[in-house]
């Protein structure tokens, strides 16, 4: 490589760094301070956060929404007037395997619980 190569490629690199290490005075550039809230406008704090729902109680109640749904003439509750029979099938079937995932779900925390309790108390 001739050597005008060599110093042109090594005074483009400090050129560049020079670049890069330099201060910048943009005024923009600097972040404002952070906004503070008078004492007064402060946010109240959470009275209390609500207790998730019962899985068990969730499960009762899809399954007492399904039996409703698959008695006679009532497949339709709920739903828009005129929608396809498809469509109230297709909604019954997500029902149904809400409710098994659901109450897999259930049976997982209940056996992680005795598994839980069975280490704690070996």
């Amino acid at each position: 490589m001739p050597a005008t190569t060599i110093r042109c490629a090594a005074l483009a690199g400090a050129f560049a760094v020079a670049l890069l290490a330099a201060p910048v005075d943009v005024p923009g550039a600097q972040l404002p301070a952070p906004f503070q809230l008078p004492k007064s406008a402060a946010p109240a704090p959470p009275k209390s956060t609500p207790a998730p729902p019962d899985g068990a109680a969730k499960l009762a109640e899809l399954r007492a929404r399904l039996k409703r749904l698959e008695a006679p003439d009532t497949a339709t509750e709920g739903s828009p007037p005129n929608t396809p029979d498809s469509e109230i099938a297709d909604r019954i079937r997500l029902l149904r395997q809400t409710e098994r995932s659901l109450a897999q779900r259930i049976d997982g925390e209940e056996r992680r619980a005795a598994l839980v309790r069975a280490r704690r108390d070996a």
